[in-house]
């Protein structure tokens, strides 16, 4: 792993841990990213210690997590390195059938290794001996550039259904092919999602918005037929209107160019929805009052169906009618580029102009295309 790529703190929590004379090694994303040649995001380390232990280790640490335990290490710069004990398959009674509710059994790096769900995300890098531990065949997979399932992979996704999100996320941000077992579970286990925890569902969702590969996330969630499992109306109303699916997806394709934040993670999921938006209110001049209103219709089923916060949901709704207003009110010139006379002024004002310029880029940009 290049030094200059190392997040530092997570170099000293492992450092602390080794002289503390317990295990600890980076895990997961930050080791798979840095051999497929991605520049990590975050690193997390795994490690002997209980959480307990970690805290009497590190006087900024908190513990957090009820389906399992975890330790955050907290340092200047509001930089966060989570910590996790090495865990073990989980027992009976924190199953309920296949589907695992609780998973807080520890163990060795071994176990660790092969509770995790894909082998690429169960590679141990030890930062102090400069070595990579594979107990599951992951570095031949990362260099084939294959996702393969821990396991089988329709107990895997049984027992965790959002895996099955996961993997769909990781093919297409990493640019991995499926191992054919794993494809095939992917189509036959799509309903077990259905029964995973609500609330993950929105979490991953943002997550391949974020990951600068939104469009290649949902045009593989279309294919996969998880589109109208999870976003019946998004998928209807492609279906029927076919110019939807393109301006979706080229916005989602202008979202993956995007350099910078959002204030609020939510704006993220305002790209998913404001084409479908701006159809339903195609050719009327509703009031800000009823725009809102019109964004709550059509959010109010999913916000139900994966669990949105009302902060959340009020976001999304306030936030579409805003853009509305903007798009009413804009003029844009010869070159596609826009100018706003009026729109929404506070805290949210940031998002809802980097928002607008994204989608008046958008369009442009499918202008000069067709």
């Amino acid at each position: 792993m290049p030094r200059e790529t190392v997040d530092l703190d997570a170099l000293s929590v492992v450092r602390r841990l080794d002289k503390s004379d317990y295990l600890a090694y980076f895990v997961g994303g930050c080791v798979r990213d840095s051999l497929l040649g991605v520049i990590p995001k975050d690193f997390d380390v795994a490690t002997s210690a209980r959480p307990r232990d970690v805290k009497k280790v590190f006087r900024n640490c908190r513990l957090i997590g009820k389906r399992f335990t975890l330790a955050h290490v907290f340092f200047a710069g509001n930089n966060i390195i989570e910590v996790a004990t090495f865990r073990q398959a989980p027992s009976e009674e924190d199953q309920e059938g296949e589907l695992i509710v609780h998973d807080n059994e520890f163990g060795s790096p071994h176990s660790d290794a092969f509770r995790r769900d894909f082998t690429i995300n169960a590679l141990f890098y030890d930062p102090v001996r400069h070595e990579i531990i594979d107990y599951c065949g992951g570095m031949e997979d990362v260099y084939r550039r294959v996702l393969r399932s821990i396991g089988d992979p329709v107990v895997r996704f049984r027992e965790d259904p959002i895996r099955m999100l996961r993997a769909i996320k990781f093919a297409s941000r990493l640019k991995l092919s499926f191992e054919p077992s794993l494809e095939r579970a992917l189509k036959s286990e799509r309903l077990e999602l259905l029964k995973a925890a609500r609330p993950r569902f929105s979490q991953e969702l943002l997550r391949m918005l974020q990951g600068g590969a939104a469009r290649a996330s949902y045009e593989l969630l279309e294919s996969l037929q998880y589109l109208d499992l999870i976003l019946p109306e998004m998928s209807a109303g492609w279906a029927q209107t076919p110019n939807l699916r393109s301006e979706t997806l080229e916005l989602l394709a202008t979202l993956d160019e995007y350099e910078g934040s959002f204030e609020e993670e939510a704006t993220y999921l305002v790209c998913l929805w404001w084409p479908l938006y701006s159809e339903l209110v195609k050719g009327r001049q509703p009031s800000p009052k009823v725009a809102k209103w019109i964004a709550l219709r059509l959010l109010a089923p999913f916000a139900t169906r994966v669990r949105l916060s009302i902060k959340q949901l009020h976001h999304l709704t306030r936030s579409l009618s805003a853009l509305l207003m903007m798009s009413r009110n804009a003029q844009v010139d010869e070159r596609g580029r826009a100018t706003q006379r009026g729109g929404p002024r506070g805290k949210q004002d940031r998002d809802h102009q980097a928002l607008y310029q994204l989608i008046t880029r958008s369009r442009a940009q499918s202008r000069s295309a067709g």
